[in-house]
């Protein structure tokens, strides 16, 4: 009787050990091969972005900041501050004032400011290469030959400023090269709309260049005064 208990207890262990080497091997972990190189596989460009007043970049920058280059903004036809509602998400740009419709009311996230007092600063702020647009009145701006323009969404106000409580319009130009050439550019449209545009970009020295930029527009009115007899 103790043999076949001894006999029964060794299948036991047996059919255990069996279990446990199979338990093993599926288990065991798999290694993944090392990918071939692809020879058409391509590279995402480094976009530097100045969101924390340094050159940095843009995967790297602990900020809610959507960057759009000059291609982009060319693609987008991007003509004004206006048109740049577009090319981010939750920035919203309206205009008009009681006395004049060249204001520029910039929103980001719900953050705006929509009186259009001259003693009154924006929610959001718009700075050009670095200046300070104060006041909604300068807002409604042109926006040409630009090297790239950055959406900061949140509060700026450790970075740019006191009144960046919605965020900031960081506007950069393009900088001189260090060869010679330019665009001109002329447009028309409906109302007797005539525009021209001119970039300039000539190296003076070896180590000096100068970029000259000029733009006009102009646009008859679509409406009729009857009192003043003219479009208004």
């Amino acid at each position: 009787m103790s043999i076949t208990n001894g006999r029964r207890v060794s299948r036991s262990l047996h059919r255990s050990a069996l279990g446990l080497l199979a338990c093993t091997a599926l288990t065991a972990p798999a290694y993944a091969q090392d990918a071939a190189p692809q020879s058409g596989a391509t590279q995402l460009d480094e976009i530097v972005v100045t969101a924390r007043r340094t050159e940095e970049n843009l995967q790297s920058t602990p900020v809610a900041v959507t960057a759009v280059g000059a291609e982009a903004l060319e693609r987008n036809q991007v003509a004004d501050v206006t048109d740049l509602q577009r090319t981010a998400p939750s920035l919203s740009v309206a205009t008009g004032a009681p006395s004049a419709s060249g204001f520029a009311f910039v929103a980001i996230r719900g953050q705006g400011n929509l009186q259009a007092l001259v003693s009154n600063d924006p929610a959001v702020a718009i700075y050009v290469d670095g200046v300070y647009i104060p006041r909604p009145s300068q807002g409604l701006t042109d926006l040409l030959d630009l090297q790239r323009v950055e959406v900061l969404r949140g509060p700026q106000g450790t970075l740019f400023g006191r009144n960046t409580v919605g965020g900031a319009l960081n506007i950069i130009s393009a900088d001189p090269t260090g060869e010679f050439g330019g665009m001109i550019r002329v447009e028309a449209g409906s109302y007797d709309q005539m525009g021209a545009s001119l970039v300039l970009n000539a190296p003076i020295t070896e180590r000096l260049s100068g970029r000259f930029v000029a733009s006009t527009r102009e646009r008859d009115g679509y409406g009729k005064s009857i009192p003043l007899g003219r479009d208004v």
